[in-house]
Order: structure tokens, then sequence, then C-alpha cells
């Protein structure tokens, strides 16, 4: 019985998770197309950079702090469009990353 109730939870969790990259794809490509066409401040850049090294670094705590440091710090009208999609990655990445850690 708790093997088929464990077998449900991973099942709704996949399901959960894919429904938010699947939200998720949309905000990355706003972040993409303003990179593209140099809409982006150079401050949001670099904090999008720090973000980028803690994430090569496998350091999400650092990367979500860079995430928060940036949401506090810029135009909230520059990042909205893509800034929440970046914190539901790199909480679902700190999630399997703890995952196979244990």
């Amino acid at each position: 019985c708790s093997c088929i109730n464990a077998e449900f939870g991973k099942q709704w969790y996949q399901r959960r998770v894919r429904g938010k990259l699947e939200e998720v794809t949309g905000k990355i490509e706003a972040l993409k197309d303003r990179l593209r066409y140099e809409q982006v401040s150079q401050p949001v850049v670099e904090h999008l950079n720090y973000i980028a090294g803690a994430l090569n670094s496998k350091d999400y705590n650092q990367a979500l702090y860079y995430h928060t440091s940036l949401a506090q710090s810029c135009n909230f009208s520059e990042v909205s469009a893509f800034l929440p999609g970046i914190k539901v990655l790199l909480q679902i990445g700190a999630q399997l990353h703890n995952v196979q850690h244990y």
C-alpha cells in the first residue's frame, strides 16, 4: 500500500513540475527576446550572470540570493516578464539537486 502511495506521489510531483516548466517557457522566451533586442540594462545582465555563475557551481542557494537581490534592486517593469520564471527554475533545480544528493 505504501508503494502505491509513493508512486502516486511521484507521478503527481512530476506532473506538477512539468506544468510549471510549461508556464516558465514563455517567461524565458520573453527574457531571450529582451536580451536579443538589448532591452535589458547592464545591472540586470550582471545579476543574470551572477545567477548563471552560481548555477555553474551548483550553488542554488547563492543563485536564489542573486535572484532576490535582482528583484529588490532593479526596475520591476524591466524584469517582471521573466524574473518569476527564473525563480521557478531555480526552485525546481534546487529540489532536484537536493533529491540527487540524498
